[in-house]
């Protein structure tokens, strides 16, 4: 498995599933079973299992309706969830996995989750494959073993309209952040929530040079300040319109096993223009120590220059760029035409992956680019007392 891309634009939600979308109960007793399901409307949920013939890891996140996260499939590389995985209040989800660029069809375990909660710890429904070859029944427990952690959600959710009858316009921010519970080590637990809690806070002032927010209702209400600011001013100039603003703030949990912990920070902010601003961010947690998780922590000898060649490769046969083209010549943003890897980079029992944000290496229609490494192609790479020399196996 080589590599994809991401992209998408956060907008407002939409309506979960249509009629035909919705899956019905398998019997009485399941529908009985269902009613009785309580579901908070944030959470994380690690979840393991196995449909028989794979084994099926998941991290699942959910706001609302809207579920992020991925799967795994026995030893392949997590699928994430696209933005339309959507779940409904008696616990019915269908999770679509984003499609992944391989040299080896074989290996790639894209595909389609439709399923139900059958209790706040369980889930049960069928994956089926990207070409709808495969299909096999599920059953999924709540499930958080040695090397993994526990979380809860923290969620702010606030909403105002314009204020004028007249106008149909719509203000939105969300942020939503895990934190770690009932850890058997405190001090990590301290530090790795220490991050959760204040990243957010620190990464996005709405000024560079502006001082980070104190506390999430600031943050808030400097989006909602900024709202009526546009109001007032599209009215000053008397070119009113409905005007919509939706700021989406998330700290996504993509790798929880093996004491490695590996989140997404995901941020899309829409203040009027084209499209949402969009911004990736990975971190990494050793779970023994809470430290973080540096390449060199875990990678000997020139390990950059021999990821950025991997690296290239892949990017190229993503975009179909001959080995002999030059990059800028072909539509990309590096210096002097020479490919080179960012330090955003996330772990997981598969390989390492690296992201690019929209605008950092091409035009926005490119999306977000993503390669991830194999441990396969880099096991002279890795160093053996590391956290990642289990996976040298």
């Amino acid at each position: 498995m080589v590599a994809r891309f991401s992209f998408f634009l956060f907008t407002s939600l939409v309506p979960l599933f249509s009629s035909s979308d919705r899956i019905p109960p398998a019997n009485n007793t399941m529908e009985q079973k269902l009613s009785n399901v309580i579901l908070t409307d944030s959470f994380y949920k690690r979840f393991d299992g196995n449909t028989g013939y794979h084994i099926i890891i998941m991290n699942m996140t959910r706001f609302d309706t809207t579920l992020m996260g991925n799967f795994q499939l026995d030893s392949h590389q997590p699928v994430p969830f696209l933005f339309n995985s959507k779940i409904d209040k008696n616990g019915f989800f269908i999770l679509n996995g984003g499609s992944i660029s391989c040299n080896n069809a074989n290996v790639s375990r894209s595909g389609i989750l439709t399923g139900q909660f059958i209790s706040a710890k369980e889930i049960k429904g069928m994956w089926i494959s990207s070409d709808k070859k495969e299909k096999y029944n599920f059953d999924l427990f709540e499930n958080y073993p040695n090397g993994s952690a526990e979380f809860s959600t923290v969620c702010y959710h606030k909403n105002i309209t314009q204020g004028d009858i007249n106008k149909k316009g719509l203000a939105e921010i969300t942020i939503l952040y895990p934190v770690m519970k009932n850890f058997a080590n405190d001090t990590v637990q301290i530090i790795i929530n220490k991050y959760l809690a204040k990243t957010l806070l620190n990464s996005y002032s709405y000024s560079k040079s502006a001082a980070p927010y104190r506390n999430y209702d600031e943050m808030m209400n400097d989006f909602f300040r900024r709202y009526r600011d546009d109001i007032k001013f599209s009215k000053k100039i008397k070119i009113e319109h409905d005007i919509y603003f939706s700021n989406f703030y998330a700290i996504n949990v993509l790798y929880n096993s093996n004491n490695i912990l590996s989140t997404q920070e995901f941020v899309s902010i829409y203040e009027g223009g084209a499209h949402p601003i969009t911004n990736y961010n990975f971190k990494n947690f050793n779970l023994v120590n809470g430290k973080e998780v540096k390449l060199n922590d875990v990678l000997s000898g020139n390990y950059m220059a021999e990821l950025t060649k991997i690296a290239e490769n892949k990017f190229r046969r993503l975009f179909n760029i001959p080995a002999n083209k030059d990059l800028i010549k072909a539509g990309f943003f590096f210096n002097k035409g020479i490919f080179k890897l960012n330090d955003n980079y996330s772990f997981s029992n598969y390989g390492i992956t690296f992201q690019f944000n929209p605008y950092e290496v091409a035009a926005y229609v490119y999306g977000a680019p993503e390669i991830t490494i194999p441990y396969s192609e880099i096991k002279n790479l890795i160093k053996p007392v590391s956290i990642l020399g289990k996976f040298l196996k």
